[in-house]
């Protein structure tokens, strides 16, 4: 179950996700300690807040793959500062490299790059539902405690 805090937590990424997110300036913006903080999330969540943020990040970019031929402006408008590193996260992530998965796109990948690709587009799909679902029910609880107080 997903705390309040950690719904906090969300709703701040979610809205800052294309701004560099320092620990600090969430520590202090939530009005708790970092450390905790990151434990609290982990915890709810099951992933770090890092892991989440490149998460989400990806998952935006792959719309952009579809649409823009650079590969450094599909990095630059997801979020990350430099093509190298989109492309380090974007391989820990979806198992592909971006050219990786253009080619999946196109059709032309091979069937293990293709079973990779959709292996992890399963999992990272499962996870958004999950979250998405776990949301809701605190998001729910809350305004019924809210009411009923």
């Amino acid at each position: 179950m997903i705390t309040e805090l950690s719904l906090w937590i969300l709703d701040y990424l979610d809205s800052h996700l294309y701004e560099e997110i320092n620990i600090d300036t969430l520590s202090s913006f939530i009005g708790y300690d970092k450390s905790y903080i990151m434990k609290r999330f982990k915890k709810d969540v099951g992933v770090s807040i890092k892991t989440y943020l490149n998460q989400k990040k990806i998952i935006n970019s792959l719309k952009l793959l579809e649409d823009d031929s650079y590969l450094l402006n599909v990095a630059l408008n997801s979020g990350f500062n430099s093509l190298e590193y989109y492309s380090e996260v974007f391989r820990r992530i979806i198992g592909v490299n971006p050219s990786g998965y253009r080619k999946y796109l196109l059709g032309v990948a091979s069937s293990e790059e293709c079973l990779i690709v959709e292996n992890s587009l399963l999992l990272l799909s499962e996870f958004e539902d999950k979250l998405d679902k776990e949301r809701l029910k605190e998001e729910y609880i809350l305004s019924y405690k809210k009411k009923c107080a």
